[in-house]
């Protein structure tokens, strides 16, 4: 089958494009020996160029300065506008002449968005627009073009496209009489008749042949790695291409599995030596076999080289047990890396010798990228030190038939864990999107026996819908129809918005659990929805939609709309017994942090129950207002309940604090979170090293530590704004009640550089400084700044250097020394999506000095 080079052209950036572009062949290839190299008339490796570039009767002459650097199998020639080679025969004459079929293969690794791999014309001559006689490669991180012209007075020249990357790849370019067809790793991408022949646009003389170099102006260069470079006599075929290239991969598998099946444990991590294993056993087992598919050997290829790629090693270790939960700060396994569950989601157990069990589990980004990568797990039996359980669900997963493409080039995001006493299952829920950006707006399923896997993929729908296991990218297609090339067949139109046959949109969600009975919140465009599960929890169930049929419809609850218009996402949700249910959600303003709000019901099957999040004017209610304006830089994924020893409940808000420069580093905000039943809201104030005793249940926040700013005489270094005073940012006031756009509650201290001073009226032994910046939403701006102290106001001493902050919104920073004046000292104001001056966006919402209160740290000031 053949694969289309439009869709996929959006996906070059991908490592593994190799892994899913191949992934459906069709039939099984067999690897088998061929007679094709009696067509060779060039071949050339990179290995021994001081000896000469020759093979199979031909030569590669050097253009410029040579470089040559290691590649998977020896050297790769470095091609570059300084470095490119001339073909030829022995003999120094044309290599292509009297050819009218040849066929162009070779290995690439492109670093450039243009330049020719392979260029062959009549003459060395500079092309002329529409008057263009040559066959070119044009081989680009984004795409390959291929130019077939012979061209008077216009431009109907031949091209071909196919898929790129800037990892390494395999073409094949056969040029037949009438026909001109390019494969990428053994795969067809696209093919095209033409009546340009080949000795035409060589002219009689056979032309000339120049790797990474096309006569277009000054010359237009290749930019990258080629190696491993043929050219045949004749057209191959499309079984000899597979053919041979399935030998070379299944060699170059047996060339990987051989290189590191002798690995030892060492000091990779627990989970790193998991996936090493298990992608040698898979190779193992691959090469043991008769027949292979291309897909196979790639995927098994991919496995052992992301194990490796990604491994992880035990490193220095932190107990966490007497230090608390490091809210906002790096947080590490017990084997001393970095945890990797974000967006994700808790669930408690039981453990065989009766004591509670906590899993945690979350988006793997140890890879930097918003695509897939992996769903990893932890566990703990205190809460704060966290046993990593491995990747439980990657591109290498079992999957059931028909989902066997869900898992390539896809978006897996917010995992979130249910167990289902019934089937004595494991349910993990995702986010599910096309790798392109966010319009399939699905969910995922994935089972296991056991919580730490191996999962299933059971595939990716909208919830609600009977189809499964297709995505909308420029079209809603199939996953098979998808991946193919040539004419594809696309979901009708007239379909599309049928939710009994294709779902409702959810993208941002949480699953809850109540008994034997769960639920499904998501964001559906500017409004939210709620959806009943069935009693597996692997889908949802569809008795209960406006569709549903009469005679099997639920009579008490109906899936419903609910917050439509306000504009809500990343909900996290809590049952609190005897009262309600507790929601929390973040706004749609961008990227980056904003205020949280509490919504709340006393009966989840009423569309109507939910209390108002904004007041007529269009403003969140004050009441329910959760955290800061940027909820303490994070956003809600979900809500922890932990059951003290006299049976009350305590509740933990967990959140992300993303990094959107360095996906990997992101970290987590976990508070204690404050139920008010009286007015139906809750409440969470900013703590670190905050403890909890899973023995009892109890919550403690750090001892001795209080707030001495607060009111206290604060005055700026410029001239004061009227009408944003500095008592705005002393009043303890830090909420946004605005949902886009500005903030409400701030104070103006002028353009950066500026001075924020504060008089705590004594000498503490200080503690920390918390501070709310201004957040245009959308245009959201870092602020670079120093802290100093002292006691007279006239000397400083520095005492936190934040000069290299990239954080938005909000930073804690710890504090040290005993100092009565506290001054915030900013440098510099920019904007987070290209670092420009943000000065025109200035602003502080609070700013908070915190301090330990022993009476005899406490001394008045001289």
């Amino acid at each position: 089958m053949i694969i289309n080079s439009n869709n996929l052209m959006k996906i070059a950036a991908l490592t593994f494009i190799t892994l899913f572009s191949q992934y459906f062949i069709g039939q099984e290839v067999l690897a088998k020996e061929n007679s094709i190299d009696d067509a060779l008339i060039a071949s050339f490796h990179f290995d021994d160029p001081v000896n000469g570039i020759v093979g199979s009767g031909a030569k590669a002459e050097v253009q410029g300065n040579p470089v040559y650097v290691d590649a998977p199998r020896g050297k790769a020639a470095k091609l570059s506008e300084t470095f490119w080679l001339q073909v030829k025969k022995k003999n120094g004459k044309p290599l292509l002449k009297s050819k009218d079929e040849i066929t162009i293969s070779y290995n690439s690794k492109p670093e450039g968005g243009n330049g020719w791999v392979f260029y062959a014309s009549s003459d060395e001559k500079t092309q002329s627009y529409q008057q263009e006689r040559y066959l070119g490669i044009m081989d680009k991180t984004s795409d390959v073009i291929v130019e077939r012209y012979y061209n008077k007075g216009a431009r109907p020249g031949n091209n071909l496209s196919a898929p790129s990357s800037t990892s390494w790849k395999h073409i094949d370019l056969v040029v037949n009489k009438n026909r001109t067809t390019i494969f990428v790793d053994g795969i067809q991408q696209d093919t095209k008749e033409s009546t340009y022949k080949l000795k035409d646009i060589l002219s009689e003389t056979g032309g000339i042949i120049q790797l990474g170099k096309a006569n277009w102006g000054n010359g237009e260069y290749f930019q990258g790695l080629i190696d491993d470079v043929k050219i045949y006599s004749r057209a191959l075929t499309e079984e000899e291409i597979e053919t041979s290239y399935l030998a070379s991969v299944k060699e170059s598998l047996a060339e990987i599995y051989n290189e590191y099946k002798d690995t030892e444990k060492g000091t990779f991590t627990v989970s790193t030596w998991n996936n090493i294993t298990r992608a040698l056993t898979n190779a193992e087992a691959l090469l043991a076999q008769e027949q292979i598919t291309i897909q196979d050997i790639n995927r098994a290829k991919a496995q052992i080289e992301q194990a490796f790629q990604y491994a992880a090693h035990v490193r220095e270790t932190v107990d966490y047990s007497e230090l608390g939960i490091p809210v906002g700060d790096t947080w590490l396994d017990t084997e001393g890396n970095h945890i990797q569950a974000h967006g994700g989601g808790f669930l408690q157990q039981t453990a065989p010798d009766g004591k509670p069990i906590y899993y945690w589990v979350g988006e793997n980004k140890i890879h930097n990228s918003a695509n897939f990568f992996a769903v990893s797990l932890y566990s703990s039996r205190d809460l704060v030190n966290w046993q990593n359980e491995g990747n439980i669900l990657d591109q290498f997963s079992e999957t059931v038939p028909g989902a066997e493409l869900g898992l390539q080039y896809s978006k897996v995001e917010r995992p979130k864990l249910l167990y289902n006493e019934k089937t004595k299952k494991y349910v993990l829920w995702g986010h599910w999107e096309d790798g392109s950006g966010y319009s399939s707006s699905q969910i995922m399923v994935a089972t296991a026996d056991k919580p730490e896997g191996p999962y299933v993929f059971q595939g990716h729908w909208r919830p609600g819908g009977t189809e499964r296991n297709w995505r909308n990218n420029n079209g809603w297609y199939t996953d098979e129809e998808y991946f193919k090339a040539g004419d594809r067949e696309q979901i009708p139109v007239s379909e599309q918005n049928d939710p009994q046959k294709y779902g409702y949109v959810s993208r941002d969600f949480t699953v809850f659990q109540e008994g034997d009975t769960a639920y499904l919140i998501s964001s559906e465009g500017h409004s939210m929805r709620i959806h009943r599960l069935n009693d597996r929890f692997d889908d949802v169930d569809f008795t209960t939609y406006p569709f549903s049929s009469s005679d099997s419809k639920d009579p008490v609850f109906e899936s419903y709309n609910f917050y439509e218009g306000v504009g809500r996402e990343a909900p996290a949700i809590v049952h609190v017994e005897n009262d309600g249910y507790y929601l929390v959600t973040s706004g749609q303003s961008g990227w980056l942090p904003n205020q949280s709000t509490v919504g709340y019901t006393n009966d989840i099957t009423n569309p109507d129950g939910w209390t108002p999040l904004k007041g007529s004017d269009g403003l969140i209610l004050e009441h329910a207002a959760l955290g800061n304006n940027s909820t303490y830089y994070s956003q809600s994924t979900n809500i922890m309940t932990i059951t003290k020893q006299d049976g009350t409940k305590q509740y933990v808000y967990m959140g992300d604090r993303w990094n959107s420069k360095q996906l990997g580093d992101s970290r987590y905000v976990w508070l204690p979170l404050t139920i008010d039943r009286e007015n139906h809201t809750a409440s969470m104030k900013y703590a670190t090293g905050w403890k909890v005793n899973v023995e009892d249940g109890n919550i403690s926040l750090p001892e001795g530590i209080s707030l001495v700013s607060q009111g206290k005489t604060a005055y700026g270094s410029n001239e004061e704004d009227l009408e944003r005073p500095i008592e705005l940012a002393n009043d303890g006031y830090d909420f946004n009640l605005r949902t886009s756009g500005d903030n409400t509650h701030w104070y103006r201290p002028g353009n950066a550089p500026f001075d924020y001073t504060v008089d705590l009226e004594e000498a503490y032994d200080l503690s920390r400084i918390d501070i709310a910046f201004r957040l245009y939403n959308g245009s959201e701006m870092y602020y670079q700044y120093k802290v100093y102290g002292s006691n007279n106001n006239e000397n400083w001493v520095e005492i936190a250097d934040e000069s290299q902050n990239t954080w938005a919104g909000f930073k804690s920073t710890p504090l040290k020394g005993k100092f009565r004046y506290v001054r915030l000292s900013v440098s510099a104001i920019k904007r987070v999506n290209d670092n420009s001056n943000g000065n025109w966006a200035n602003g502080l919402v609070e700013v908070q000095v915190y301090a330990k209160n022993d009476k005899e740290n406490v001394t008045k000031a001289e």
